[in-house]
């Protein structure tokens, strides 16, 4: 008798979009500025899609998009109060750093993967997002049905 534990696939994408950190700390990264961020996400679930998927590559790539040649702002910057182009920015309930995102990024492909497979009763995403070769931040993020 076969017995899974679960499965596991591996992904990378990458995009370049621009954002800043509202705070005088921040130094230059207070300014608008762009990166070529890069993302390795691994899912792990403990089921498939009937396709034969943890989670379809295209989606996660579709995911993706909505960030890609835009400008991520926190909703609660000062410049949000500026008139922009409805299609230029992805406005986000945190502040945009590294940490943040691969936070946000890390729960939105989780929900992903539920929102895609219903016998999906555990899923977890590792995922690190690389700003630069200089600066990264990595996360876990764990969801099962019924919490």
């Amino acid at each position: 008798m076969k017995n899974y534990t679960g499965y596991q696939s591996d992904f990378k994408v990458k995009f370049q979009a621009a954002h800043r950190l509202p705070f005088e700390s921040a130094g230059k990264c207070s300014r608008i500025h762009g990166h070529n961020f890069e993302v390795d996400i691994t899912v792990r679930a403990d089921a498939l899609t009937p396709e034969g998927f943890t989670v379809n590559y295209h989606d996660i790539k579709k995911y993706f998009e909505k960030f890609d040649h835009r400008l991520i702002l926190a909703m609660d910057d000062n410049i949000s109060k500026m008139s922009w182009p409805v299609d230029w920015v992805v406005w986000v309930d945190r502040s945009p750093t590294t940490e943040n995102l691969v936070e946000l990024f890390a729960e939105g492909i989780c929900e992903l993967t539920h929102s895609r497979n219903d016998a999906v009763a555990d899923c977890v995403v590792s995922m690190e997002l690389r700003e630069t070769e200089n600066i990264s931040a990595s996360t876990s993020f764990g969801w099962s049905k019924g919490e």
